[in-house]
């Protein structure tokens, strides 16, 4: 009896085999690891992960929150794969990535549980804040200046192209350039920022 019990487990392995019908046990898929997730771009983000043993791909999950919204960005239809390149995000949002792996048996895909929650914050686009002056300045001669949000500016003086960096404390702004700083006093008017030095005429900014 045993010796018969011992044949027919032998023979159900065989046709398992053979048919593809093992359990679902035995196609289990490992959860893949994510190793890192870095900016390539100001709008895109590479993930990488370690290559899942028997694994046919991956699905990509995204979300701007870490515990609810994701929704399936890529697919990756080859197991060897490990990296993949992330485009389209916006400046100044941040990301929460997860990734699972999927194996294919008797024609439906079985899929591991997902990765740990990998997060990026890509910066803001740097903008700028335009300035322009109204009256004299440095003997009649017109200034622009446009501030970058960096702490850096571009500035046409005198027709006369200089950059430097700029800081702002309580009413005061200092501009630093070819080894100079010049001190500017902020005030208000309709509205607007006005950067204002006694005599040599006043910038806005916008």
């Amino acid at each position: 009896m045993k010796r018969w019990i011992h044949t027919l487990c032998a023979v159900m392995v065989c046709a398992a085999l053979l048919f593809g019908t093992m359990p679902v046990s035995a196609a289990a898929v490992k959860t893949p690891a994510v190793t890192s997730l870095k900016k390539s771009s100001s709008t895109s983000a590479t993930l990488k992960w370690k290559k899942v043993s028997k694994a046919d791909g991956y699905v990509i999950y995204r979300s701007t929150s870490r515990s609810k919204g994701y929704r399936k960005v890529k697919t990756i239809k080859n197991g060897k794969t490990a990296s993949v390149r992330l485009r389209n995000l916006e400046q100044g949002k941040t990301y929460y990535f997860k990734i699972k792996a999927y194996r294919t048996v008797n024609g439906k895909k079985k899929y591991s549980s997902f990765s740990k929650v990998k997060s990026i914050k890509l910066p803001k686009a740097a903008s700028s804040s335009k300035a322009s002056v109204i009256g004299n300045w440095s003997g009649g001669y017109p200034i622009r200046v446009t501030f970058k949000s960096d702490g850096t500016f571009e500035m046409y003086k005198v027709r006369v192209y200089f950059t430097g960096t700029y800081k702002v404390s309580r009413n005061q702004i200092k501009l630093t350039y070819m080894g100079y700083t010049e001190t500017f006093r902020l005030t208000s008017k309709n509205g607007k920022k006005a950067i204002v030095t006694p005599g040599n005429g006043t910038m806005y900014r916008d």
